[in-house]
């Protein structure tokens, strides 16, 4: 046996010019947590790319979803295609005959369309798709390269290239859209025992509200409709945005514990979507999150092109029903369903001033004679008013030195802040500013007095300021996530990924200064243990310089001005 292994093993050990290394042609096995949530950057969509065109989607029948993914997994902190599902993305050694699969007994195709998708500025691994997928067809340049890292789930109908696609790639979708049942036909199904995994880290107020909302319904349907309806009628529309009604982003455990225990619900499709799914799992009801785009139905379908937006992106809830597969609900409220103001407080209503007349005139008083001041009178006024005002005046003017004293080196603190702050956000590599907004998030911990661990990971920090900011947990241990993939992962992050990092990093230090005190927050205001703190950064080295030019313009300022009154005192005496 050896002897053939070596005689078989001898034209290649002996061929030095075919020599070949291994890892130069073994493809390393998928790792679906090397790619982020699509659901993390719902936000993004909706505020940084409201109005840029994404894609462009020829054949799309009406009514009909692209789908970007279907997330099945839940850790407390995003919603996210299950890790250990890995193996159920199989790579496509022949894209032109997939053959999607659904959930429960399929029913009959409608037959298959064929939809064209342009990609105009959408990036990335997920590859926008619809119904059930039967073929991928890439074309250009890139068609062999995107193809052959082409993998796709039966069981979701969700497929991902991980060679990213970008601006210019066109491809070609097979695609079948079975029929769904009539409502009354739903109301008779039940439920399809499907493998998921566990939800971690549920909110208790997730199981007491569905079973609040669900009641004593039995039928399998009709709890669905009531978890649906309880949030889409009762609750209201907001992305957060300029102009609307304050809405927090992200869907981790404690906002959506805060979405459930609100006098009034506040949300977008983000948070909804993910309270839907998680009381119904709470439940026992098979339940999952998707992720894509719906058309508008004001722009034109069917044989005409689509253009989707930032704007059009929307998560839905899919529940798995025997004979039907897995069935779409939407549990977000109308756009134009916008949270109710409070009630004005009534403002106070003044009396009005009635005008007294004013003083009858005096007569001016006659000067005897003598009493007519001359020039050494009106000299001696001047220096007798002088010898009042001049002490009072000097006396301010020492008073005001040590107020200058006190408030400079507050300004000098602000200064020096607001100047890391742009150093952080915009100097180095795309990774150094991911990092330097973490830094930044640190920098406020350290300064309202939580301890920063020199030698710890940063979701080692970011657990331990969940813990003592739980208003800002949930978005400071997605941060800690999503720096880390920036960091450690092969490329770069584009502008857009740094804009939409940062706008979290400030989300998140105004949630942890908002859950704090006045006095604690003017404190950390002007505290000087992130300046000096070398666990998160410190100050940078560009703003040494700086810092030490102002205080020596600061000493220049004070100096002549207590050498100047110091004279004048000692002139008086």
């Amino acid at each position: 046996m050896a002897g053939a292994v070596a005689l078989a093993a001898s034209p290649v050990l002996s061929a030095s010019a075919n020599r070949q290394i291994l890892r130069d042609v073994v493809v390393p096995p998928l790792d679906l947590r090397d790619y982020a949530s699509p659901l993390a950057s719902f936000r993004d969509y909706v505020k940084n790319q409201k109005e840029t065109k994404l894609l462009t989607v020829a054949g799309l029948p009406a009514g009909a979803r692209i789908r970007l993914a279907t997330l099945d997994s839940y850790d407390g902190v995003v919603f996210d295609v299950f890790g250990g599902s890995s193996s159920n993305y199989a790579p496509i050694s022949n894209p032109a005959a997939i053959g999607g699969s659904r959930a429960g007994a399929p029913l009959a195709d409608t037959g298959s369309v064929d939809v064209r998708v342009a990609v105009e500025a959408y990036k990335g691994v997920w590859l926008p798709s619809s119904g059930t997928l039967r073929s991928v067809e890439f074309d250009g340049g890139r068609g062999t390269e995107l193809g052959d890292s082409l993998y796709f789930n039966a069981g979701t109908d969700t497929a991902l290239t991980t060679a990213r696609l970008q601006a210019g790639d066109t491809y070609s979708l097979g695609v079948a859209y079975p029929a769904l049942p009539a409502e009354t036909e739903l109301a008779q199904a039940g439920f399809v025992t499907v493998s998921m995994p566990s939800a971690e880290s549920v909110p208790q107020v997730v199981a007491a509200k569905a079973n609040e909302i669900v009641g004593d319904a039995s039928l399998p349907l009709e709890r669905v409709r009531k978890l649906e309806t309880a949030l889409s009628k009762q609750g209201a529309f907001s992305h957060g945005l300029d102009g609307e009604a304050r809405s927090m982003s992200g869907h981790g455990a404690q906002r959506i514990a805060s979405l459930l225990n609100a006098k009034q619900m506040v949300g977008d499709d983000e948070q909804y979507a993910v309270a839907m799914a998680l009381m119904a799992r709470e439940l026992g009801i098979p339940a999952r999150v998707v992720m894509g785009f719906y058309p508008d139905p004001k722009k034109p379908q069917g044989s005409g092109a689509v253009e989707l937006t930032g704007d059009d992106v929307h998560a839905w809830v899919e529940v798995a029903f025997a004979g039907a597969g897995w069935v779409p609900f939407n549990p977000t409220p109308s756009e134009d369903n916008v949270p109710i103001p409070p009630d004005p407080q009534p403002k106070s209503k003044p009396q009005p001033q009635v005008l007294q007349p004013p003083p009858p005139p005096q007569a001016p008083a006659e000067l005897p004679p003598d009493s007519e001041p001359d020039a050494q009178d009106a000299e001696q006024n001047q220096q007798g008013l002088w010898g009042v005002l001049g002490p009072i005046l000097l006396a301010i003017g020492i008073g005001l030195v040590p107020v200058a004293v006190l408030v400079l080196p507050l300004v000098l603190i602000a200064w020096l802040k607001l100047r890391r702050r742009k150093i952080r956000a915009g100097t180095g590599s795309p990774t150094d500013r991911i990092s330097g907004g973490w830094s930044e998030v640190m920098s406020a911990a350290a300064d309202l007095g939580t301890p920063v661990a020199a030698g710890a990971t940063r979701r080692e920090n970011a657990a331990n300021l969940a813990e003592a900011f739980p208003a800002s947990g949930t978005t400071t241990v997605l941060l800690a996530h999503r720096a880390d993939k920036a960091v450690f992962a092969a490329g770069q992050p584009s502008d857009d990924q740094i804009r939409a990092f940062w706008a979290d990093v400030d989300t998140s230090v105004q949630e942890m200064t908002g859950s704090v005190g006045f006095w604690r927050r003017q404190r950390a205001r002007f505290s000087l243990r992130s300046l000096a703190s070398p666990a998160d950064g410190g100050l940078p080295g560009q703003l040494r310089k700086g810092a030490s030019s102002l205080l020596s313009s600061v000493a220049s300022t004070v100096k002549p001005l207590v050498s100047s009154l110091g004279s004048r005192i000692a002139r008086r005496k």
